[in-house]
Order: C-alpha cells, then sequence, then structure tokens
C-alpha cells in the first residue's frame, strides 16, 4: 500500500520512516508525488480538528488510491491548563510563529513556580482513502517537564523535546527514538502509538480485501 505522508516537514518524515513495521507499506512525502504543500490554516481547537483541516486541503491533490495520512502534533501541560495544546508554535497573543529558542524560554518561565510538571505530547492522525473511510487517530505519551533543558535535546524543528522527560524510562523523549520498543518495556511515543492503530486499519483493510 502506497501511504503520503501530508507534510512539508522533512524531520516528522524521517520519524515516521523509523516506525514503519508493515514491508508492504511504501511511505512516499509530498514531494515523491509531486505535490506542492498549500498554505492552510489550521484553526481547529483540538488536534484532530486541525489533522482533519490539513487532510481536506491536501485529499483533492492526492491521487484516490493512495492513502493519505495527515497529522497534528503538540504538547498539553497540565499545570498550564492544557496550553500550549494546538498553538505551540503561535504560543502568543499575536499568534506569532516562535522560534525554537522563544518556545523553550516561554515554557520554562511559566513554568518556574509550578510543583506539577506533567505534561502529555499528542499525536493525532487524519486518514482515509477510497476504501478506507475518512477518520482520526489519537496517540499520548505522558511525561515531566524539566526545569532547565537538555542541551543535546535541542532538535530543530521540536523545541519540546529538549524539555520532555519520560519518568518511566528514566529518559529523554529524543533519546529514545533510537532503541526499538521491546527494549525500553514497550513504552511507545505518541507518535509511535498512533503509527500502530494506523497499521492494524491497514493491516485489516488487506486481509478484508
Amino acid at each position: 500500500m502506497e501511504v503520503v505522508f501530508g507534510t512539508s516537514n522533512p524531520a516528522k518524515v524521517d520519524d515516521i520512516r523509523k516506525l514503519i513495521h508493515n514491508p508492504d507499506i511504501t511511505l512516499k512525502t509530498l514531494a515523491d508525488i509531486n505535490v506542492a504543500a498549500p498554505d492552510i490554516e489550521e484553526n481547529g481547537k483540538t488536534f484532530e480538528e486541525n489533522a482533519l483541516i490539513k487532510y481536506d486541503s491536501l485529499r483533492p491533490l492526492i491521487p484516490e488510491q493512495m492513502l493519505l495520512v495527515t497529522e497534528d502534533s503538540g504538547i498539553e501541560i497540565d499545570s498550564l491548563n492544557g496550553e500550549p495544546g494546538v498553538y505551540a508554535r503561535r504560543w502568543n497573543p499575536e499568534s506569532r510563529e516562535l522560534s525554537d529558542e522563544e518556545i523553550v524560554e516561554k515554557t520554562l518561565r511559566l513554568m518556574k513556580d509550578k510543583k506539577d510538571r506533567t505534561a502529555r505530547f499528542v499525536s493525532a492522525f487524519a486518514l482515509g482513502d477510497t476504501s478506507i473511510k475518512r477518520q482520526t487517530l489519537r496517540g499520548e505519551l505522558v511525561g515531566e517537564i524539566l526545569t532547565e533543558p537538555d542541551s543535546k535535546g535541542m532538535i530543530a524543528g521540536f523545541p519540546y523535546r529538549a524539555l520532555f522527560y519520560i519518568p518511566q524510562l528514566g529518559k529523554m523523549l529524543y533519546e529514545v527514538h533510537d532503541i526499538p520498543l521491546q527494549q525500553r518495556n514497550n513504552v511507545a511515543t505518541h507518535r509511535e502509538k498512533a503509527w500502530m492503530k494506523l497499521e492494524e486499519i491497514i493491516n485489516e483493510h488487506s486481509h478484508n480485501t
């Protein structure tokens, strides 16, 4: 099955490539099929709504037999009432897109005196093709916000990874991606959980056709 992952973020594509277990899945990017990513106004109130907005914008541009998958992801911090949520990059009154460094600085400033540092990464997929109905899938990973950033975790495009610690594993989020799932007590990341649900749907569909 050809799966188009509808993002212009190469780091997300790299993440997804590492998650594929089904050898029958061929992952395609928008560039692979010569589709230019349109400007999409992500004005949904939830990750699922934004994933569907991206899906509905891209679906007419993708060959109908290809499974299109779009994603919206971000972090919710309990003591900040779930912020930044879907506003991860536009976490300011002007809705100006913040740099990685500005995001880290703002997070630490708002969390300075917070005792509860619980947070969760969320990944929401929207997907569908001619035979798989339009739907959303969700994965979550609970962790904690550090009091200062881990400099090794400052990965371009993923500022929160430098702040997100997973107590279950005693590791930062950025450290677990290259560790096989079985070697981390099957503690899956938010994106892994969503992708595993996606592969279940693909496998079920393959068995029924």
